[in-house]
């Protein structure tokens, strides 16, 4: 854990600042989980928080050897935490940028993710650097999607607070690819909070890639709040990251909500993977479906942990969740918690779980038709996949997250297809 205690008061207003000074003092009160508390007893965090993570000196570097995942569309750049203009993109005709830079975030920021009882989120509101800042005014669809990009230089032991808030206006729509890599594989600290409010019939697709270097941990505190006829379609891939937790939360806060989840993770070796999500029905006539499927190789660990609220009020809610696993080998293993907790006497809502290996049938269909047993295998965890990617629009995001998704997948085989 770092020892780093003091506050950045350079340039940030009045209320930031007491939003920061009320946040250090949780910091400071709030003991970090352990697997005693019972949303982290499969994930083990303190071994990570043992190590002195500083945030890292100041960089500007005039060049990076990465390339974006897709070209087009606007971008936001951070570096190492700062903000990076030399290599951000932003519009003119709605606002892309950092809250240090525009305005319009004062009544939004801080709202929806409370810190005073989880000690990652307090400590990235006292120690955030900058903050992402996208809003769609009313009635707007841009032409491109936002790509929000964070991308970590490796420097050893250092940790870094990515910090997100989305303002989707009434019946606007917006896609965002939002990207978490390295440039080598060092050790370190990524904690992210991620806010986002949809307007009455707004339309948002989020798509998260996290590739962190191997030895690096990854926390992520994400919250969702939908208004009337609004719809929140996400895709969380996990590809990196020795240990990783993504808590996303998304309370459908109007009659006729929609909201999709939707998770893709692929780890092996000793990585560790775990993804709680909560769908919170607080209100009649939603819609939600989820589907996390992982693929597990070496000694890997997945935990999935999906929580669905229909309130006393939410009726007419109709609510599906699944969570699906292949295991590659012997060591890897998966815990699995499917949950409902329904309030509400008129609605529709289903859950299930499965955890299963490559279908040797098919495999041995494959090899009869002349394909290699690596290539099989590669194409049979792809189909596996399918209909999870396959619920993204068509288009170059699409076809890029499928190339990183089959290069990952040929580590496992050893096969490239």
């Amino acid at each position: 854990m770092s020892s780093q205690k003091n506050l950045k008061t350079e340039g940030w207003p009045e209320p930031v600042l007491q939003l920061r000074k009320r946040a250090l003092d949780a910091y400071r009160s709030i003991p970090f989980p352990t697997i005693h508390d019972e949303d982290w007893r499969f994930t083990n965090v303190a071994p990570f928080l043992k190590i002195p993570f500083e945030i890292p000196r100041a960089s500007r570097p005039q060049e990076l050897s990465w390339v974006p995942l897709v070209a087009e569309g606007w971008k936001i750049v951070f570096v190492d935490g700062l903000y990076s203009e030399n290599f951000s993109q932003t519009p003119a005709d709605f606002i892309v940028g950092t809250i240090r830079r525009v305005s319009g975030w004062e009544d939004h920021f801080g709202k929806l993710i409370p810190f005073d009882k989880n000690a990652f989120v307090a400590w990235n509101t006292s120690s955030f650097v900058d903050a992402a800042f996208i809003q769609i005014p009313d009635g707007f669809v841009p032409e491109k999607p936002v790509q929000i990009m964070f991308v970590s230089t490796g420097v050893p032991d250092s940790v870094t607070f990515p910090r997100v808030l989305v303002t989707v206006g009434k019946e606007s729509q917006l896609t965002i690819l939002e990207t978490h890599t390295t440039l080598n594989g060092a050790r370190y600290f990524t904690n992210a909070v991620t806010e986002i409010m949809l307007g009455e019939s707004a339309v948002l697709q989020h798509i998260k890639l996290q590739q962190d270097s191997l030895r690096s941990l990854h926390i992520s505190s994400s919250h969702v709040l939908q208004d009337r006829n609004s719809a929140y379609k996400s895709l969380v891939m996990t590809m990196g990251s020795e240990l990783s937790r993504e808590n996303l939360k998304v309370t459908l806060n109007g009659v006729g909500g929609d909201c999709t989840l939707n998770g893709i993770y692929l780890i092996g070796e000793n990585q560790h993977a775990d993804h709680h999500t909560t769908i919170d029905h607080a209100k009649p006539h939603g819609t939600s479906r989820e589907l996390y499927k992982g693929i597990l190789n070496g000694k890997s660990r997945a935990v999935f942990n999906g929580k669905i609220i229909v309130r006393k009020d939410a009726q007419k809610t109709d609510a599906e969740q699944t969570n699906k696993n292949m295991l590659l080998s012997p060591g890897a293993r998966v815990n699995t918690t499917p949950q409902l907790e329904i309030l509400a006497d008129d609605v529709k809502c289903r859950h299930g779980a499965t955890i299963g290996h490559l279908d040797e049938d098919a495999l041995f269909y494959l090899r009869t038709r002349g394909l290699a047993e690596r290539m099989a295998r590669t194409l049979l965890m792809k189909s596996f996949l399918q209909d999870v990617t396959g619920r993204l629009p068509e288009g170059k995001i699409r076809e890029a997250l499928d190339e990183l998704m089959t290069s990952r997948l040929a580590t496992f085989t050893g096969e490239a297809i």
